[in-house]
């Protein structure tokens, strides 16, 4: 049976984002199914402030979700959605009053899937593969040797019901060591124990940008770790396997509106968001303001040191500085808006792994991380808020909303059918131009209402005054409009 294939996030794939040896086929996004496992030992780390706010969450505490190959004889199979390279988004959902994290007005309300990172991996995994496995098992007359083999004739039976891609998934897991120190299919667990705690340090704050909260950090028990190491074929990495539970509102990254051009895949992303002009405007407004709480966060607390400054670093943009500043010339790498899902109630930074409170670096790292930062925040931001306007617009021109189709279903079709072959529109320079350019204005008005930042543009140059008050400075930067790499010359 010839294998489907892989579908390709717009122009923009995660090998074009980072420009060093990652896979360059896009992220995955498919139906499959996985093995949930009751965990009888208290060795794991639970968010219990929000878990006690949100008690549904306590039914997805205490167990691991794992692939169906690694618990050969587990009876407790569950339906999930592969949205990333090794996270699933679950069928349960949890309805939250924004108010709780200072999000939202009271009663204001975000419904939040729960993801799974850390569940597994489809690289390099395959039945030609798998088939070696068996015959290695049944020669070194592994005691588990009749437990897959029953699972594996079970899966290659139901083919014509099951698509290879997803058997792919249900059969992988893999711990080859990405070269900083994650499982490729799983998470590091001292990664995953410092996204929990900036999940729970940075909700009572109860300011600043949303995040999609990590409520449970689970340590695969050592016998499920076992069997992982049993049938990965790559053993780089050595480390304890973890996976973290998170909250995530949004399967649609802000990388998706990427592609500017392509009218199909902008309107279905943007009548995914919003069912109505009304309800699509306010997710546009919110969207704005979030953008600015990115900028915000620079003087709310950067902070001088004995030997430098610290700061909230957020995103990847020190993999940027570490790999000579390849970020200045890289039009499509998207630092924020890879790690940043658009949900009803605007931008939601995801990726926790990649934020960093209070990294303290010299006074010259500080400078070129600051600049590095507010030039990702206007470049991503711009073209993200400039695809939503022009989708608002193709929304309001058609009476095709598909009514009858939810968010969840609306962003599965999008993902699922234009990634693989996109329609674009012939280049029309004015158009794009002029909504990059109002979202820009409104960027900078927003950013204009704090105390803290001030943004205009004088010729083709973007000004950034940032004043801190933690210690009474202040500091302009200039980012040339060019590096923001938008359409046309704003």
């Amino acid at each position: 049976m010839e294998q489907e294939p892989k579908y390709q996030l717009t122009t923009t794939t995660a090998g074009q984002a980072y420009k060093w040896g990652c896979d360059s086929r896009g992220d995955l996004i498919e139906q499959t199914s996985l093995a949930k496992v009751q965990l009888k030992n208290n060795n794991l780390f639970i968010n219990n402030g929000l878990v006690q706010k949100i008690p549904q969450l306590k039914q997805a505490c205490n167990s691991a979700v794992i692939p169906r190959l690694v618990a050969p004889n587990a009876q407790d199979i569950i339906s999930a959605t592969k949205t990333g390279g090794r996270t699933f988004l679950l069928e349960d959902k949890v309805t939250i009053d924004l108010s709780l994290f200072g999000w939202g007005e009271e009663g204001e309300t975000q419904e939040f899937g729960i993801e799974i990172k850390g569940a597994g991996a489809d690289k390099g995994i395959g039945l030609p593969w798998y088939d070696t496995l068996l015959r290695n098992l049944k020669i070194n007359k592994s005691n588990k040797y009749k437990a897959y083999a029953k699972l594996y004739k079970e899966l290659k039976s139901s083919q014509l019901s099951l698509k290879p891609i997803q058997l792919q998934y249900v059969l992988s897991i893999m711990t080859e060591e990405f070269g900083d120190g994650r499982p490729s299919g799983g998470q590091n667990l001292n990664f995953a124990i410092g996204a929990l705690e900036d999940s729970i340090r940075y909700a009572k704050a109860k300011n600043g940008i949303k995040i999609a909260p990590v409520f449970e950090i689970v340590p695969l028990p050592k016998e499920v770790a076992h069997n992982i190491r049993l049938i990965s074929g790559n053993h780089s990495y050595i480390g304890n396997i973890a996976q973290e539970k998170r909250l995530m509102p949004s399967t649609i990254r802000g990388i998706y509106f990427g592609d500017i051009k392509n009218n199909v895949l902008i309107k279905r992303l943007c009548g995914a968001l919003g069912k109505n002009p009304i309800q699509r405007e306010n997710v546009y407004k919110k969207m704005v303001e979030d953008s600015a709480q990115f900028l915000e966060i620079i003087p709310k607390h950067a902070k001088r040191t004995k030997k430098g400054y610290s700061w909230h670093r957020v995103g990847d943009i020190k993999n940027a500085y570490n790999r000579s500043n390849v970020f200045w010339d890289d039009p499509v790498a998207f630092y924020l808006a890879k790690d940043v899902v658009i949900a009803p109630s605007g931008i939601y930074f995801v990726d926790l792994e990649s934020f960093e409170p209070n990294e303290k670096c010299s006074e010259e790292n500080f400078q070129l991380r600051q600049e590095m930062y507010i030039t990702n925040i206007f470049k991503d931001f711009t073209k993200i808020l400039g695809a939503f306007k022009k989708g608002m617009s193709l929304c309001n021109t058609s009476n095709d909303n598909s009514p009858n189709t939810t968010n969840q279903e609306l962003e599965l079709k999008t993902l699922r059918e234009l990634y693989l072959k996109p329609k674009k529109t012939p280049k029309k320079d004015c158009e794009e131009r002029d909504m990059q350019q109002q979202a820009l204005s409104d960027i900078i008005k927003e950013c204009n209402k704090s105390e803290n930042t001030t943004v205009w543009k004088t010729g083709n140059e973007l000004k950034v005054k940032i004043s801190y008050p933690n210690f009474k400075d202040e500091q302009t930067f200039t980012i040339p409009l060019e590096r923001l790499h938008l359409e046309g010359n704003l």
